[in-house]
C-alpha cells in the first residue's frame, strides 16, 4: 500500500499552507535524521516494553522510565475524570492504525502509541509520546490530537475521548497535557479537519511560508517558491550564489559544499551576537517585530566534585550522579523525587538546599522571538547585495 502524503502527524502542515500536500507527493521519503530514528526505537521499545534495552544509554533509560511514569499519570487523571471503578472493564494496546473517513473512503492515517478504551463508559484515552526535546502545541489545541480523537472515535463507539501529549524530555510539570472530547465536540473536529483535507486537493492550493514554522519538516520546501520568496531577502549574497542553498546538497560541488560549511559556519559564529543586539533594540522599542521572553533564573553547579561528594551523602547511587551531573539541577531533582516519593516543587527545594554551596544563580538571556502579530513585509535587497546589510 502506497503511504499517505498526508498523515496525523503532518495535518497542522496542511492547516498552514494547502499547497504543501501537491509539493510533498513530487517527493519519496527522506531519510531519516539521527533525532528521528532515536524517536523511532523508543517509541517501539515504549511499546514492547519486554525489548532488550542493553543498547540504551542511561539517559534514553531515563527517559523510557519517565515515558511510563507519565502514561500512568495520565491513565490515573482520565480514571478520575471519567469517574472509573475496579468494575469497569477496559481494553488497551499500543501503535493502533486509525484514519479518518469521509462516508466510505479512508482519506488520511494516524497512529496513536498507546489507548485505552472502556465499553461501559463508552470513553477511550489516547497517549501520544514525543521524544523529542522541543516543546510541542498542547493537547487541546494540537491537530494531531483532534485527528486522533476523530479517528478514536470512529474505531470505537465513544461519548468521550481523552486524548494527552506525554513529552518526557521536558520539566516534570510541563511533560504532560490532556484534551477532552465529547460528541459535539468530535463532531466538530472532523468538520475542521475535513475542511483542512478539501483546502488542500483543491486545484492550485496555494504554498503559504507566513512564519516558517511548517516549512520546518516540509520535503518541498527548498524547492518552493513562497519558502523562497519569504526568505531570500536574508541571503545577502547574489541570485547565481543563492541557487546552491536552494538545490539539494547532494548535487553540490566540493567547491559548493565548501561555501555552504562556511556561511552555516560563520552563522554560528556571530547568532549570540545577533540576538544580544535584537535583545538591547527591543528593549529600546526599535524592533516592534519581535519580542523578549520573561527572565528566567539559571542554577548550575560550579563544584562538580564537591557535588559529587554531597550527593553521595545524600544517597544517591553513583552511577545517576555522573549522568546527572551532565544534565541539569532538574534531572537531580527528579532523582530525589522518585527515590522520596516528592512533589517536583519540594523535589527542587530539596536539591537547591543539598546543593546550595556549590550552585550559582543567575539570570538567562531573554529569549528573542519573532512577533506573531507583526505583518509588515520584509525589506527588499537589490541584486542580493550584501551592502545594505552591512554597511560600511
Amino acid at each position: 500500500m502506497t503511504r499517505s502524503t498526508t498523515s496525523a502527524s503532518n495535518i497542522f502542515r496542511r492547516e498552514a499552507c494547502p499547497g504543501s500536500h501537491a509539493a510533498e507527493e513530487q517527493f519519496p521519503e527522506e531519510q531519516e535524521s539521527e533525532y528521528s530514528a532515536e524517536g523511532t526505537t523508543l517509541h517501539d521499545l515504549a511499546a514492547n516494553p519486554e525489548k532488550d534495552r542493553s543498547a540504551l544509554n542511561q539517559e534514553q533509560r531515563d527517559v523510557l522510565k519517565r515515558a511510563e511514569d507519565g502514561a500512568e499519570r495520565i491513565l490515573k487523571a482520565a480514571n478520575a475524570s471519567l469517574k472509573i471503578t475496579d468494575a469497569d472493564q477496559f481494553e488497551e494496546g499500543h501503535e493502533k492504525e486509525m484514519w479518518l473517513r469521509k462516508s466510505l473512503n479512508n482519506l488520511f492515517p494516524g497512529h496513536c502509541d498507546r489507548w485505552r478504551y472502556y465499553p461501559s463508559k463508552k470513553a477511550l484515552v489516547i497517549i501520544d509520546h514525543k521524544f523529542g526535546y522541543i516543546t510541542v502545541e498542547p493537547a487541546e489545541s494540537n491537530l494531531q490530537l483532534r485527528a486522533y480523537a476523530v479517528m478514536g472515535a470512529a474505531k470505537w463507539d465513544c461519548d468521550t475521548v481523552l486524548v494527552a501529549i506525554n513529552q518526557p524530555r521536558l520539566p516534570f510539570d510541563e511533560r504532560l497535557t490532556i484534551a477532552e472530547y465529547n460528541r459535539e465536540a468530535i463532531g466538530s473536529a472532523k468538520e475542521h479537519l475535513l475542511s483542512v483535507w478539501e483546502g488542500c486537493h483543491q486545484k492550485n492550493a496555494p504554498r503559504i511560508a507566513e512564519d516558517g514554522y511548517q516549512c520546518r519538516y516540509c520535503k518541498a520546501r527548498l524547492h518552493c517558491d513562497a519558502y523562497r520568496a519569504k526568505y531570500e531577502w536574508l541571503a545577502s549574497i547574489p541570485k547565481s550564489q543563492h541557487e546552491i542553498f536552494t538545490d539539494r546538497l547532494g548535487q553540490l560541488t566540493a567547491e559548493q559544499f565548501a561555501t555552504v560549511f562556511d556561511a552555516c559556519q560563520f552563522a554560528g559564529q556571530v547568532f549570540d551576537a545577533v540576538k544580544a543586539e535584537g535583545r538591547k533594540r527591543v528593549e529600546a522599542g526599535e524592533l516592534p517585530m519581535f519580542t523578549l521572553g520573561k527572565e528566567v533564573p539559571d542554577a548550575r553547579i560550579t563544584d562538580a566534585p564537591k557535588a559529587f561528594e554531597i550527593l553521595k551523602i545524600a544517597g544517591l547511587p553513583e552511577d545517576q550522579i555522573l549522568s546527572d551531573m551532565k544534565m541539569s539541577l532538574g534531572a537531580i531533582a527528579e532523582r530525589f523525587r522518585e527515590r522520596d516519593g516528592l512533589t517536583i516543587k519540594d523535589a527542587k527545594i530539596l536539591t537547591r538546599n543539598a546543593l546550595a554551596d556549590v550552585i550559582t544563580v543567575t539570570t538567562k538571556a531573554r529569549t528573542l522571538t519573532r512577533n506573531p502579530d507583526w505583518k509588515a513585509s520584509a525589506p527588499a535587497i537589490e541584486n542580493g547585495s550584501d551592502a545594505e546589510l552591512f554597511p560600511k
